[in-house]
């Protein structure tokens, strides 16, 4: 959670909202953000931008858990 949530801050992205489900032995997390401005974040590149900078902090993470 701190790099996700470091690599939305870092990209001056906030969490407006926040729903945290559990689905028998699963947990969902679902987070609504929004732009240092409080719009939501329309726009394709930056949408997919941020989706390859969170992704990339998922994967350092996960080699950190392991090595």
């Amino acid at each position: 959670m701190y790099d996700l949530t470091r690599t939305l801050a870092n990209n001056t992205i906030y969490i407006a909202s926040a729903v945290i489900a559990t689905y028998g032995a699963q947990v969902v997390d679902t987070f609504y953000v929004k732009d240092m401005f409080g719009l939501k974040l329309h726009q394709k590149p930056k949408q997919e931008a941020l989706d390859r900078k969170l992704r990339a902090a998922i994967a350092e993470g996960a080699e950190r858990a392991q090595g």
